[in-house]
């Protein structure tokens, strides 16, 4: 019995380096960004330019520890017993989230923004509330609607569901201060908080997923049938207007709304799904157009409805002001500030929708207004 014991013992024991070596059981993968490591040389010791023994054998540990048999499982096991027993959130990933009541997850983030733990100057809002004021002149005296899309954040919307702990004492944060300075300078603006939240106590389902950190596609189609509206009255054009047909829920969620889900690699990540509903969304016979839009994250939500809708013929998305997704090319290149050509990509759109999320507001447009102002006059 002890033989027995002692050899089932050494056989788990060994069992990470013979599952690496020979792969005799089915492995499984982890969510998120993942980290390539190379298995350092013995030759870059010895050689005259070669890392130092302590250097190598940092990089082989690395290695090593990344290429364990059966690591995505022991780390998904080691996960979900600490989301069962002690009902938190260890995946180490870039992005901290924190496991709210009922299950539902919250990127950390978002809460310390709704906590005003970021907060920016005064002096610093004013002058991006006066550079997106001034360049809304411009391109109006270009004939060019410039419409600001405020994304709300999942933590300001539903705090209820954040554990008390993680809340501290509310101050006016950058959305509180934003909101009159938009209306001070004139600037054409949707709130989306401000839309969602008059349709949170009257929807069936929740506005933003409980697995995910971005709003569902029905919350999103809210905001862009709001958008299209808006930018029929700022353009005196006839648009397409959208359709967003009563919600069908589906027990699995897709796309955006189980980001989080998937982020915190457990064995059952269905128990942070809830019952997601999406739209089926329609666009009339209006006139399509060609835009630019500027945003983050939250913009992808919002293109996925404006192109299942049919708003546009032509379409920019600026991502971060860093890449640009095109439509209908289906390109996503990298964008060089000194090779835009300012006239015929940006100044010849029939709209420009500048998207930020709350979490963004100490720089919207990640530099773009700013960039556009030097060339727009």
């Amino acid at each position: 019995m002890k033989k027995i014991v002692i050899t089932i013992f050494l056989l788990f024991l060994f069992l990470p380096a013979l599952q690496a070596k020979f792969e005799f059981l089915p492995e499984t993968n982890l969510n998120g960004v993942t980290q390539n490591i190379e298995r350092p040389s013995l030759n870059r010791i010895f050689s005259p330019k070669g890392r130092s023994a302590e250097g190598w054998q940092k990089e082989f540990e690395q290695w090593f520890n990344n290429n364990l048999g059966l690591r995505a499982a022991a780390i998904k096991t080691d996960n979900q017993i600490n989301f069962h027993l002690f009902k938190e959130i260890s995946s180490k990933n870039n992005t901290k989230i924190v496991l709210g009541k009922n299950n539902w997850l919250f990127e950390k983030g978002y809460i310390d923004n709704r906590n005003n733990r970021d907060a920016i100057s005064d002096k610093w809002l004013n002058q991006q509330v006066d550079d997106i004021a001034a360049l809304q002149k411009a391109l109006s005296e270009k004939g060019i609607p410039l419409l600001l899309v405020i994304a709300p954040s999942k933590a300001s919307l539903y705090p209820e569901q954040i554990p008390p702990k993680y809340l501290a004492n509310q101050q006016p944060t950058n959305y509180d201060r934003l909101i009159p300075l938009l209306s001070q300078k004139g600037i054409h603006y949707l709130d989306g908080r401000a839309i969602l939240e008059s349709q949170k106590e009257h929807t069936t389902y929740s506005l933003f997923p409980q697995g995910g950190t971005h709003w569902t596609y029905s919350a999103a189609c809210l905001v862009s049938q709001q958008i299209m509206t808006t930018l029929e009255s700022l353009s005196s054009k006839d648009l397409v207007n959208i359709t967003c047909a009563p919600d069908t829920p589906q027990e699995v969620p897709y796309g955006t709304d189980k980001d989080l889900a998937d982020l915190i690699n457990i064995w059952t990540p269905e128990q942070t799904y809830g019952q997601t509903a999406y739209p089926t969304i329609t666009g009339d016979n209006g006139q399509k157009l060609d835009i630019l839009m500027i945003g983050d994250s939250f913009s992808w939500t919002l293109i996925n409805i404006l192109e299942n809708a049919g708003v546009y013929k032509d379409r920019d998305f600026y991502y971060y002001f860093s890449r640009n997704s095109q439509f209908p090319e289906g390109t996503f290149d990298p964008i060089s500030e000194p090779n835009i050509n300012w006239q015929t990509e940006v100044f010849a759109k029939d709209a420009i929708i500048l998207e930020v999320s709350e979490t963004g507001i100490n720089n919207i447009g990640s530099g773009f207004v700013q960039e556009a102002l030097k060339h727009v006059w």
